[in-house]
């Protein structure tokens, strides 16, 4: 039960815990007064009335910050002896002269700057000597695109090349998009349809009931998958002829033809007032995967076009790049980041599915450059060998003069 009102006496009460005490009675209910509040104390040191510093070999400056603080909190301060202080400062010479060989430019400059706003005078010679840390580019890197997923590759090329980096990308007829695998695989990895009747045309033909797929590449008959009708019916476009596939759409559509089916789709897009000022489509694999690259730059800048210019890609691996070293990303390797099984379109299928007209020449061009690569292949492999050979003949006669060069870190 509640009392009517509570009456405490501060005196000699400490603040904290009285405090906590009295808001648990408040909060409870109960009716609290304090009296003789200046009597109750608080814990902690009281101020002594006067601290007297010895100045001598103090620094001003921190000295200065520790009895300002002091000062604040109420605290009586005197400073004897201050004739003998200390300043943390620089004496000025006449001129300071730096030798910038070696040096690194943004370190160099902040320390000059600093010494030029005290007063100092400064002069730097050898400044042609100086360095940069600046991260090194190479002059040029060769990738083989050859079984990379081609939006993963994009995203790393575009990131170098907005870097300053000068990329050279190869073997594009090889690069690999997340899609189906051949025309040959159609049926793999599902059940196989069976042929039916004709059925009906009964459904709606409309650009968003099923997917569209080239007419030259299905009869018309339908097809019964698992116990499900599927429908072929043939739809005329203004462009060219597609056929609808209903029920279970695409299901049994090659991985090259799934491609096919959205690449011709995006072919479609086009200026409707004047095609001629685009967009451009392209059928080459390399200018397919140039484009991709060009959508993750900001192009339309000055250093996105900058960078852009900085790229090159090619079907194949044309002369002078047969014959210096190549590189892979691992990042974007389709046998590290696609799962064993997923579907996947080589590029150069894609692009001859939709009409490029240059594999057949680059397939010839591929097996002469194999022949040469693997003839100088051996003639590196014999050499090698020889090489071999005459240091372990030699092991003997050198053993004193390699201990030397290996305590020497060589």
């Amino acid at each position: 039960m509640l009392e009517k009102e509570v009456i405490i006496d501060g005196r000699d009460h400490l603040l904290g815990r009285l405090a906590s005490v009295v808001a648990k009675e408040l909060l409870a209910g109960q009716k609290v007064v304090i009296v003789r509040c200046d009597q109750m104390v608080v814990s902690g040191s009281m101020l002594e009335k006067e601290v007297i510093i010895d100045g001598r070999d103090h620094l001003l400056g921190r000295l200065a910050t520790v009895v300002a603080k002091e000062l604040l909190t109420g605290q009586k301060v005197v400073i004897v002896r201050c004739d003998q202080m200390g300043r943390n400062v620089i004496m000025l010479e006449k001129e300071v002269i730096i030798d910038g060989r070696d040096h690194l430019l943004g370190r160099l400059a902040s320390v000059v700057a600093k010494e030029l706003l005290t007063g100092q005078k400064v002069v730097i010679v050898r400044c042609d000597q100086m360095g940069r840390n600046v991260i090194m580019l190479e002059k040029e890197v060769i990738i083989d695109g050859r079984d990379h997923l081609l939006g993963r590759l994009a995203s790393v090329v575009a990131k170098e090349l907005l870097a300053g980096q000068k990329v050279v990308s190869s073997v594009v007829t090889k690069w690999s998009s997340l899609a189906p695998v051949s025309e040959g695989a159609a049926y793999q990895g599902r059940p196989t349809p069976r042929p039916v009747a004709l059925l009906s045309l009964e459904m709606k033909v409309s650009w968003n009931c099923g997917a569209y797929v080239p007419f030259d590449h299905f009869t018309v008959m339908g097809h019964c998958i698992d116990g499900y009708a599927v429908s072929i019916t043939p739809v005329r476009s203004s462009r060219f002829e597609f056929i609808c596939l209903t029920g279970l759409p695409l299901l049994f559509v090659s991985p090259v033809v799934r491609n096919r089916v959205k690449y011709q789709y995006f072919r479609q897009k086009l200026m409707n007032t004047n095609p001629s000022r685009g967009p451009f489509h392209f059928k080459s694999p390399g200018r397919m995967v140039w484009r991709t690259i060009r959508g993750m730059i900001p192009h339309k800048t000055a250093r996105g076009a900058e960078a852009l210019s900085r790229l090159s890609t090619f079907e194949g691996i044309p002369h002078p790049y047969d014959k210096k070293k190549r590189q892979v990303v691992p990042a974007a390797l389709r046998i590290l980041r696609l799962k064993p099984g997923r579907d996947y379109t080589v590029m150069g299928d894609l692009a001859h599915s939709v009409g490029w007209k240059h594999r057949d020449l680059l397939k010839t061009l591929e097996e002469k450059r194999k022949v040469k690569a693997d003839a100088f292949y051996q003639k590196k492999k014999a050499r090698s060998e020889l090489k071999a050979k005459a240091e372990a003949a030699v092991a003997g006669d050198v053993s004193a003069q390699n201990k030397v060069l290996e305590s020497s870190g060589y």
